[in-house]
């Protein structure tokens, strides 16, 4: 199994030992059942040897119990560094995957993935212990029947395999129930988003809130609910039918063995004992498959996203280069393009070829049209999209996988989804807080949000306001080149216009490299430069003061639509 495979990667020492002890403890616990046979064999065996038999009878007992508690002790610790280290090294796995992947993947299946399936996961491996410990008990019996009876022994195995053949089909069927239930959580997740974040909108409109719940929400409960009852009623069928073997062999035992063999009563009752006491550990072990299939489940729902945590290395995916924001002198993109598909208009959006080039100390303009590749172009520069042809070069160093993530480095960005942490990670200053705070003095906030230890007060501002703060992270930051996406479409009029006229202003008076994607036509005389998108392709790239009367009307029209 795939997920054993995974512990073995993680502490190969602790699951051999725990293994061990299980096997030692289903073992011993299986020679306490012999003993007792064996006794009912041979009478006099307990009158000649009582001392010895209660000595190995004790001694096998503590033997259980102890290697039965160890094993439960090392395997539990395993199971839960495990699920610590799964949670971590799958974020690390998703942060190290490529952000156009996870864009198509979706949010919802990956907040499923580090809930739902580790959740799944978890479970399979707290049950190890006694799938090994039932394991060898059942083993063990199987070895002490065929030494015991050799007839009977191979009866149980024709039994066996004929019921192992048949058990095949609806245990299958069962996975793959399993498995659309999987694929329908992912839809009810991300109905439940839908759900909280249009909470308003739903309040708002009773018939929208009805065909929601009734045609959406419910209705894929009710399919995960019909899946997953499958796949157990499944399971509960196959089960039931793995355990006839059991009763057909006691029939066997007492009816028709007796009369058609010579086999000694004696021998016959040990071989029923031993069966009775089967009974529990195949219980146990038919009872634990749904959990089993339902992580192999979620461990191909892993593979399927490409977050497979089998061999994956968790040191490639944190970046230990120190980044240099030495000064820089030209940040050059020649023949770059990119490509995606549009899932909503069922065709493949091509941004490019792109030939651009930044210097320090510039302030460029990036518009265009809704859906014109704006917001692509600026994931493209600062390097979260990977370029499918062309190349990008800070002066003349070339850009590959080895050194994207010190390039992404070089900048600071606000787009127009930003995300706000309550704390200000990833600085070390221990003049942050006073740093931070003449910052919000600057962007007119330090009335709503106070910095303790670098934390803020409160993020249950208004849009406009968390963009600032967003803009104050920026600004801690003090990178070479920072990335404005629609900053100012939240601001009122006054800060608007400090934006432009003085924020702007003073990051390229430092030398910064400054892109700002805008609809703003008030302020095409600030920038350096202006660079029109349209449907990925770039329409014109040209310096503001050179600009015609005829270019400088065509942006302001556009920009009005």
């Amino acid at each position: 199994m795939k997920l054993f495979s995974f512990l073995l990667q993680e502490s190969r020492s602790t699951v051999i030992w725990a293994t061990l002890a299980s096997l030692v403890s289903g073992v011993t616990s299986a020679g306490l059942l012999f003993l007792v046979t064996g006794i009912i064999i041979e009478d006099s065996f307990v009158n000649n040897d009582y001392v010895w038999l209660l000595t190995a009878f004790c001694i096998l007992t503590v033997v259980t119990l102890i290697t039965g508690l160890v094993s439960d002790i090392l395997l539990a610790r395993l199971a839960q560094s495990t699920i610590l280290k799964m949670r971590v090294r799958m974020s690390q796995k998703i942060l190290s995957t490529p952000l156009r992947q996870i864009e198509e993947l979706g949010a919802h299946k990956l907040i499923v993935t580090l809930t739902s399936d580790v959740s799944v996961l978890s479970n399979t491996i707290i049950i190890i212990p006694m799938i090994f410990v039932n394991l060898a008990i059942v083993v063990s019996c199987m070895v002490y029947l065929a030494i015991l009876t050799p007839t009977i022994f191979g009866v149980v195995v024709l039994i066996i395999v004929f019921i192992a053949l048949g058990y095949q089909i609806p245990v299958k069927r069962a996975n793959k129930f399993f498995t659309d239930a999987r694929e329908t959580e992912d839809v009810l997740f991300k109905h439940i988003r839908a759900l909280t974040e249009g909470i308003k909108e739903l309040k708002l409109h009773y018939q929208r809130r009805k065909e929601f719940l009734s045609q959406h929400l419910a209705h894929t409960a009710e399919l995960l609910k019909r899946h997953a009852l499958s796949g157990m009623n499944t399971y509960f069928i196959a089960n039931r039918w793995a355990r006839l073997p059991t009763f057909i062999l006691m029939g066997l035992l007492i009816f028709l063995i007796p009369n058609v063999t010579s086999i000694p009563n004696p021998t016959i009752t040990a071989s029923i004992l031993v069966i009775i006491y089967l009974l529990t550990p195949l219980s146990v072990m038919l009872s634990l498959l749904p959990t089993v299939g339902t992580a192999n489940v979620a461990l191909e729902k892993l593979e399927k996203l490409q977050l497979s945590l089998v061999d994956f290395d968790p040191h490639e995916a944190i970046a230990t280069t120190n980044v240099s924001h030495a000064a820089w002198k030209r940040l050059a993109f020649t023949n770059i393009t990119h490509t995606y598909y549009n899932e909503q208009e069922d065709d493949h959006f091509v941004l490019g070829p792109v030939n651009l080039v930044f210097q320090p100390g510039e302030l460029v303009f990036i518009i265009g049209g809704n859906g014109s590749g704006k917001t692509t172009l600026a994931k493209l520069i600062v390097g979260l999209y990977e370029p499918i042809e062309g190349e990008i070069r800070v002066d003349n160093q070339l850009i590959t996988d080895h050194n994207r993530e010190e390039y992404q480095q070089l900048f600071s960005v606000v787009f127009g989804d930003f995300y706000l942490f309550e704390q200000l990670l990833g600085f070390q200053n221990e003049t942050l807080d006073a740093r931070a705070h003449n910052y919000l003095v600057q962007l007119q906030i330090d009335h709503k949000v106070q910095i303790e230890n670098g934390k803020l007060s409160t993020l249950a501002l208004s849009q406009g306001q968390r963009k600032r703060l967003a803009l104050l992270t920026a600004y801690l930051e003090d990178r070479p080149f920072y990335v404005f996406d629609e900053w100012a479409a939240d601001q009122d009029p006054l800060f608007r216009d400090l934006f432009y006229t003085h924020i702007l202003p003073e990051l390229k008076t430092r030398g910064k490299g400054v892109i700002v994607i805008t609809h703003d036509d008030k302020y095409l005389h600030v920038p350096d430069r202006i660079i029109k998108l349209d449907y990925g392709q770039i329409q014109y790239d040209e310096q503001v003061e050179t600009m015609t009367r005829p270019q400088v009307v065509e942006v302001v029209s556009q920009l009005e639509q």
